[in-house]
């Protein structure tokens, strides 16, 4: 019991502190997203979250919040048709 309290408190914190460092950290450029390996474009704020909870990198969790938009993303729509051309 004591180690599961534990637990729920350490991802509350570290819930705290993702959130503290979007809030604090200037967002950072595409560009610098891009060469850390995120999308600015796509990455939401919750798969940092999820990301740090699997992965435990602060570092790693720090430079994704700076790159995540809290924004909901548009879903895509499937198309109806397409055209795949393959070039020999």
């Amino acid at each position: 019991m004591h180690l599961h309290s534990r637990s729920g408190a350490t991802v509350a914190l570290l819930v705290a502190l993702l959130a503290a460092t979007a809030l604090c950290a200037a967002a950072a450029t595409a560009t610098d997203c891009a060469a850390l390996g995120f999308n600015s474009d796509t990455l939401q704020c919750s798969d940092c979250a999820r990301l740090s909870s699997v992965v435990g990198d602060d570092s790693l969790a720090a430079d994704c919040a700076a790159c995540c938009s809290s924004a909901p993303v548009e879903e895509a729509r499937p198309y109806v048709s397409g055209v795949l051309s393959l070039c020999s």
